[in-house]
């Protein structure tokens, strides 16, 4: 998503109510052609959305894939253990990179 405005435009505001930080107020969210309502970042991640700050390292000891899946290791485990290949994989799929 791209978003363009002046500062205090609501870029920020809109991102939260989309990733479920700040609950909407009015207006409605459509995802899919479908009504829907979020409740809380969870809410949001349970329907695919979620969101990436621009900050360069959201926990600068860990690189950016850990950065991105955090939170949602439990698609990359396997009999309990990580699989960093199907995380990065999935992390080069995300952003565009070739293999």
């Amino acid at each position: 998503m791209l978003s363009v405005g002046e500062n205090g435009a609501g870029k920020s505001t809109l991102m939260n109510i989309l990733s479920g930080m700040i609950r909407q107020d009015s207006g409605e969210i459509f995802l899919k052609g479908l009504k829907i309502r979020l409740n809380s970042p969870g809410d949001a991640l349970k329907k695919g959305i979620a969101m990436i700050h621009q900050e360069l390292s959201l926990v600068p000891t860990v690189d950016v894939a850990e950065n991105i899946w955090m939170g949602r290791e439990r698609q990359f485990r396997r009999f309990g253990l990580l699989s960093h290949r199907k995380r990065y994989a999935a992390t080069e799929q995300l952003l565009g990179a070739s293999p």
